[in-house]
């Protein structure tokens, strides 16, 4: 496969053509290029992303710079980004299901289960609460 970004992928605030990812950026990438090879025997590799089809559709999970400072001080210099591309009519997504996936997506949690210790995606219910 040949991997390649385009800038409709991400912003780049700064782009710098020398940008090397922090050493906690590679070594996130490292752990997650193993787990996933591990799930999914046809994931593809870098030293900067890993990408797998899974069931619902492509997953590329890749570094990039970004270096901006935030409201609150932190000066921010790269990031993961976790982008899957669904197959065409993915599930007859209409604007209402598109709104709800995305309220789902930027008021979820990912958090250990109290009660399984297993690592879950929680969404909002309809008080509000994640569930």
């Amino acid at each position: 496969m040949s991997f390649e970004i385009s800038s409709s992928d991400f912003t780049v605030i700064k782009n710098t053509s020398d940008w090397q990812p922090r050493p906690a950026i590679k070594e996130a990438m490292g752990h997650l290029c193993t787990v996933f090879s591990e799930a999914y025997p046809n994931a593809e590799t870098g030293d900067t992303w890993v990408s797998f089809d899974n069931a619902v559709g492509r997953t590329t999970i890749f570094a990039t710079p970004i270096d901006i400072m935030t409201p609150d001080g932190f000066h921010l210099l790269d990031r993961l980004v976790v982008k899957t591309v669904l197959p065409e009519g993915a599930w007859g997504l209409n604007n209402s299901l598109i709104v709800e996936a995305n309220t789902m997506a930027t008021t979820g949690a990912l958090m250990v289960d109290p009660n399984t210790g297993d690592l879950v995606i929680n969404g909002p219910s309809a008080s509000g609460n994640l569930q």
